[in-house]
């Protein structure tokens, strides 16, 4: 639970193939592409969520009062935000997006956070361009959608 003892969720969005875009398109083209990713992702979360840079190509969302389903909610929001209105160089570019929360997996920030990563990496390894968590699919992800959302322990 967050310091309110509302429930607490971590969203880790890293963006896919980044490296491999910079090498394509040049360094001032992929800092372009992430400004406009963080301001995607401002957009999209609530007013009082916090959202940080985290690394080159990693944001932390920080989502008090959200449970892991609306998490896991807002994160395909993201997802599908960044999948359909971020284009670099004429390729499109997809995030990865892995979510804990504390109603469910952990007391404290670190575990959290760590959680939070290894979800990340499920996403990566199941194709990227999906939000993995611990929770039930969403109803909009039906097969052959984009994003998958998974339940993970």
């Amino acid at each position: 639970m967050g310091r309110t003892g509302r429930p607490v969720s971590v969203m880790l969005i890293d963006i896919d193939h980044f490296k491999d875009f910079n090498d394509r398109f040049g360094h001032a083209a992929g800092d372009a592409v992430l400004r406009r990713i963080a301001r995607t992702i401002m957009v999209t979360v609530r007013a009082n969520d916090l959202v940080f840079r985290f690394g080159g190509e990693e944001f932390v969302v920080i989502c008090e009062g959200l449970d892991c389903e609306a998490a896991l909610t807002l994160g395909e929001r993201i997802r599908r935000e960044i999948a359909t209105s971020i284009e670099g160089g004429g390729s499109g570019v997809t995030a990865s997006i892995g979510i804990a929360s504390a109603s469910t997996d952990c007391a404290d920030y670190d575990a959290l956070f760590q959680a939070a990563d290894r979800r990340l990496y499920q996403a990566k390894a199941a194709g990227r361009n999906c939000v993995i968590g611990d929770g039930t699919a969403l109803p909009e992800n039906v097969p052959g959608s984009p994003a998958r959302v998974a339940r993970s322990g």
